[in-house]
């Protein structure tokens, strides 16, 4: 995908950083999407490409759809990335069973591109179908639950209290939650919920919270 081509990336096969995920893209079933001339079409000479990523369903691990990621590279022709998502959205839509209802998870045995990249649909997640998700091996294989837990979407789409519901669906305990949770919502919101979550009693007069943050 990077290797001999006019561009590098980190999945370079000689010296790319992250080289050895390229294994687990193929067996996960990453598809790469070139733009090549009408005469190229051995992909010799590509033009630029963009990576399709498989994104599980988290209610039903035996689905996944087809996402392409932000990043394209090489140089970029206009409406490439247009053509790629259309198609996905269609394959989506016609063969993969797409539940536009439901909340998708890049499969975590896959290189990630960017961190606002790891979940489709993130907005589909509500109190009524947290519980709907599997908390068992096989999600543990694919998906890394305390990842939703850090992820920049969790806090700027929920209110905390619903934050706190799917921190306790997770049984995420983790002392840099608390942090992430005081940046989103301020103190007042960490004594009114998570103390409660957690057991902690929190003194706020006296600071006490501070020991958790390790």
């Amino acid at each position: 995908m990077s290797t001999n081509r006019g561009w590098t990336s980190c999945m370079n096969l000689v010296d790319g950083a992250y080289k050895h995920y390229i294994l687990n893209d193929i067996k996960e079933g990453t598809i790469i999407a070139y733009a090549v001339d009408n005469e190229d079409l051995n992909i010799q000479r590509p033009i630029c490409r963009v990576l399709i990523k498989p994104y599980m369903n988290l209610e039903n691990l035996d689905n996944f759809i087809l996402v392409p990621s932000g990043n394209v590279y090489g140089t970029e022709i206009d409406g490439f990335y247009q053509v790629v998502k259309k198609w996905c959205d269609e394959v989506n839509n016609k063969f993969m069973g797409f539940d536009s209802t439901t909340v998708y998870c890049l499969n975590q045995n896959v290189y990630q591109d960017n961190d606002d990249e790891m979940f489709y649909n993130i907005k589909k997640l509500t109190r009524d179908n947290i519980n709907d998700i599997p908390l068992n091996d096989k999600l543990l294989e694919i998906v890394d639950p305390k990842i939703l837990a850090y992820h920049d979407d969790l806090y700027d789409l929920y209110s905390p209290e619903i934050v706190v519901e799917i921190l306790s669906r997770f049984k995420i305990d983790d002392s840099e939650i608390l942090i992430k949770f005081v940046e989103s919502f301020g103190m007042d919101k960490l004594s009114e919920y998570i103390g409660g979550y957690y057991g902690i009693k929190i003194d706020m007069s006296k600071n006490e919270w501070k020991k958790f943050f390790k």
